[in-house]
C-alpha cells in the first residue's frame, strides 16, 4: 500500500503549490458531507447465476470544494468479483484540468481491493455537490448452500482522504458501506407435466388406451449438485412404463457420470433412480429437468369390462427415499426438500368400450354382443336402465357415434 501514502503526499503538495491558502470555516447549518457506497444494501436469493450482477457507486454527497481524493475500496473476493470499473471525473473538468494519480486493482498479495486517487490541477475551484467518484461492476461468484443460511458480505472504504484547494483535509460527517446479502433458496424436487417450469402443469388426463402422458422430474434452486436419488411411484393399473420410455436430460446433467442406477419395477409402480457426477468435474446448478418419463395409458374397467373413471398420483416418495447430493452432503426430503406430485385422471369417453379414443361401429358391435342379456338395473351395458340390454341401450350408444371429446377433468 506504499502508493496510497505516496498519493496523499502528492495531493497535498499539488494543492499547496498552486492555490493560495485560505481558512475553512464550515457552516453547521449546511447539509452533512456523506461518503457512501450505493446501493447501501442489496439482496440476492437463490443459487448463483450469471444474472447476479450489480453496479455499485462510490459516492460523495453534498461535498464542498472537493479538490483531490485518495480512496481504497475493499470487498471479500470469496463472494464478489469486480468485473470492471470506471473512475469518474466531475462534469466540467477539462482533460488537462485533472490527473489520475493512482489506478490499482487487486494486489496479488491482497486481492479484493481497488485503490484510486485523483487531483484537480490549476488555480481553480474544486467540485461542490453530489456525484459518483467510481463506478464498479460486480458479479456474485459464491454459490451459497441452503444449509449455510443467509450470508452477509460488505463493500466498504478501508481508506479515504479528501482535500480542498489549499490541501486542507475535508472530513466526511458520515461514512456508509454497502451490505450484500446472499440468501440461498430452498432446493426442491418437482414432478411436472412440462419441460418448462410450470407449477400449474400438475394434472394429466387419459381417455384412450396407449395414450402417452409425459412427466418431467425437475430440480429447482440447486447449488453445487453432484447427485440425485429418487423413488417415484404410481398406480400400475392405470399407467405403464419401461426403461426405453425414460430419458435423462444430458444438457442439464451432462456426462460423464460415475454412477447410474435405474431399477424399474413396473408391475408395482416403482422406479428407483440414482445418478452421480465425478467430484473432479464441475457441479451443476440452477433449475432444470433431469428425467423425462413417457407413461402409456392403460384402460381401467369395472367388473363388466366397461371403462370406468379412476385416478392416481404420480409422486416422489419422501422419508429419505428422495434426496439431492449438493455441497458435499445429502439433502433429504422432507427435512431439507419440498416434494411436488402430479395427478393423473383416467376419464374415458362414455361408450368407448374398446378404448380407441372415439365411439365407433366397434363399440356398437360390442353392445350388440350383449343384446337380450339380463342385468342388474343400471349396471353393465344396461344404460336405459330397465334390467335388460335391449334396443334402447343400443340406441343410446349409437347416438354417441363419432364422439371423440373426453369429458372434463373432475374437480381435484
Amino acid at each position: 500500500m506504499k502508493s496510497k501514502f505516496l498519493a496523499v503526499v502528492i495531493i497535498a503538495l499539488l494543492a499547496l503549490s498552486i492555490v493560495p491558502a485560505f481558512s475553512f470555516d464550515p457552516d453547521p447549518e449546511e447539509p452533512p458531507f456523506v461518503k457512501y457506497i450505493d446501493p447501501q444494501e442489496i439482496k440476492f436469493t437463490g443459487p448463483c447465476t450469471e444474472s447476479q450482477r450489480f453496479t455499485a457507486e462510490d459516492m460523495v454527497y453534498e461535498v464542498e470544494d472537493l479538490y483531490a481524493w485518495d480512496i481504497v475500496v475493499v470487498w471479500d473476493p470469496t463472494y464478489l468479483a469486480l468485473e470492471s470499473y470506471t473512475i469518474n471525473i466531475p462534469a466540467g473538468w477539462p482533460v488537462d484540468g485533472y490527473q489520475i494519480l493512482i489506478d490499482e486493482l487487486e494486489d496479488v498479495d491482497d486481492p479484493g481491493w481497488l485503490h484510486y486517487a485523483v487531483t484537480r490541477l490549476g488555480n481553480v475551484s474544486g467540485f461542490t455537490g453530489t456525484m459518483s467518484l467510481l463506478t464498479m461492476e460486480f458479479h456474485v461468484i459464491y454459490e451459497a448452500c441452503f444449509m449455510e443460511g443467509c450470508i452477509e458480505t460488505h463493500i466498504y472504504n478501508e481508506f479515504y482522504d479528501f482535500s480542498g484547494p489549499c490541501g486542507y483535509v475535508i472530513e466526511p460527517d458520515q461514512v456508509e458501506e454497502c451490505v450484500v446479502w446472499i440468501n440461498p433458496s430452498k432446493p426442491n424436487l418437482e414432478l411436472l407435466l412440462s419441460d418448462e417450469f410450470d407449477l400449474d402443469a400438475k394434472v394429466a388426463q387419459g381417455w384412450f388406451e396407449g395414450q402417452v402422458i409425459t412427466v418431467y422430474l425437475w430440480v429447482s434452486n440447486v447449488t453445487k449438485l453432484y447427485g440425485i436419488d429418487v423413488h417415484i411411484m404410481w398406480d400400475p393399473d392405470l399407467l405403464r412404463i419401461d426403461l426405453q420410455q425414460i430419458t435423462i436430460n444430458e444438457e442439464a446433467f451432462p456426462q460423464p457420470w460415475t454412477y447410474l442406477d435405474q431399477d424399474l419395477y413396473a408391475e408395482y409402480g416403482d422406479f428407483y433412480f440414482e445418478i452421480c457426477r465425478p467430484e473432479e468435474k464441475p457441479p451443476v446448478k440452477g433449475t432444470f429437468w433431469i428425467l423425462k418419463m413417457d407413461f402409456k395409458v392403460k384402460c381401467y374397467v369395472d367388473v363388466y369390462e366397461i371403462p370406468t373413471p379412476s385416478h392416481t398420483d404420480i409422486y416422489l416418495c419422501g422419508s429419505g427415499c428422495s434426496r439431492l447430493f449438493m455441497c458435499g452432503d445429502w439433502y433429504y426430503a422432507p427435512e431439507f426438500l419440498d416434494l411436488s406430485d402430479v395427478e393423473y385422471f383416467w376419464t374415458p369417453i362414455p361408450f368407448d368400450f374398446n378404448q380407441n379414443g372415439h365411439v365407433g361401429v366397434e363399440d356398437i358391435l360390442i353392445i350388440l354382443d350383449h343384446y337380450g342379456e339380463e342385468s342388474i338395473i343400471g349396471e353393465g351395458f344396461d344404460f336405459e336402465p330397465d334390467g335388460i340390454i335391449d334396443i334402447f341401450d343400443i340406441v343410446i350408444v349409437a347416438k354417441h357415434y363419432c364422439t371423440d371429446t373426453p369429458p372434463e377433468l373432475p374437480e381435484p
